[in-house]
């Protein structure tokens, strides 16, 4: 009778702790996936002709530079979606010097992130375009001389 009890009381241990393990993983998994709700990626790839010597991405009021951006090149950033906001691209051209800007695009709302799929920021030498990483679609932005 007494190995018996004992075999129950060990059971009941080894139960609680893969109980309390268990709820422990799913806090850890769903904080994980909370936290990574709130992030952005942004892939920014140059399409001109020439190297954009300064590249300035604005999102949820934050200012990402990129600097020597050469011809076919791409890099990309993580950013926090802190609410509701657009995309605003700021450039100087290679070769005149000028600066240009984009109208604003895109949307990031607040709690939801591009769900694993980046949003693609593409600069053409006349035009820039945006892709939103959720839905697929496409905006062709354009593009005024920044004022001074």
């Amino acid at each position: 009778m007494k190995n018996r009890i004992d075999k129950i009381r060990q059971w009941k241990a080894r139960t609680r702790d893969a109980v309390g393990l268990s709820i422990f993983a799913v806090a850890i998994v769903s904080a994980a996936f909370f936290a990574s709700a709130n992030v952005g990626e942004v892939r920014v790839t140059n399409f001109t002709n020439q190297i954009l010597p300064k590249c300035d991405v604005t999102v949820c009021g934050r200012h990402h530079s990129l600097n020597e951006l050469s011809p076919g090149e791409s890099r990309h950033f993580f950013f926090f979606i802190t609410g509701d906001s657009g995309y605003t691209v700021r450039y100087r051209d290679g070769d005149s010097g000028e600066e240009k800007v984009s109208e604003e695009a895109g949307y990031t709302c607040c709690g939801l992130g591009s769900f694993g799929k980046p949003d693609l920021i593409r600069i053409y030498n006349n035009r820039i375009e945006f892709s939103d990483g959720a839905v697929n679609k496409v905006d062709v932005l354009s593009i005024s001389k920044a004022p001074s």
